[in-house]
């Protein structure tokens, strides 16, 4: 359903980035425009290409698993040299406490940024809720926080009753 959601949020106006599959340390497999350590740097600008194709209006990518991917120098900065051609950006989802992505990305000129917060980790309501006020407080303390969560049914149910919180906290 991805290029079908990015389609619609980009007509509401919404940005949209691409979730690129990295490789992880635990072997899970990976999907379609997938990155790993094995590809040279042609075969990750050629990925990155496809999947920018098939999303021509993304304005950058972050990375979804990554935690061997992250933390080897060479293919991030192949990654962030595509990306600074291209005037992208990078934002790291931060799935090892290794990763070496965000200090590439500076070191190549990409603008990027890191997750603060992950929402759904665990599928329960309570846990869920006390990262979304954990996530108002980060807000609130560095003007800033990013949150990433997934599309669980779970997820959902409980964000939408919790967004409208966001105005109310003036974020």
């Amino acid at each position: 359903y991805g290029k079908r959601l990015a389609l619609r949020a980009q007509q509401q106006n919404n940005d949209v980035i691409l979730h690129i599959p990295m490789e992880a340390t635990n072997g899970k497999k990976l999907g379609p425009g997938a990155l790993t350590s094995e590809m040279n740097e042609q075969s990750i600008r050629s990925s990155l290409q496809r999947s920018f194709e098939e999303i021509p209006f993304a304005i950058g990518i972050n990375n979804h698993m990554g935690s061997k991917l992250t933390t080897l120098y060479q293919p991030m900065a192949w990654t962030m040299r595509y990306l600074k051609e291209q005037n992208m950006f990078f934002l790291d989802s931060v799935t090892t406490d290794s990763s070496k992505a965000e200090k590439v990305a500076k070191h190549f000129g990409v603008p990027t940024l890191h997750r603060h917060v992950f929402l759904d980790n665990s599928l329960d309501e309570d846990y869920i809720t006390q990262q979304f006020y954990h996530l108002i407080k980060q807000a609130k303390s560095n003007q800033r926080a990013i949150a990433i969560a997934h599309p669980h049914p779970e997820t959902i149910k409980i964000l939408k009753n919790l967004l409208p919180q966001l105005t109310e906290h003036n974020i």
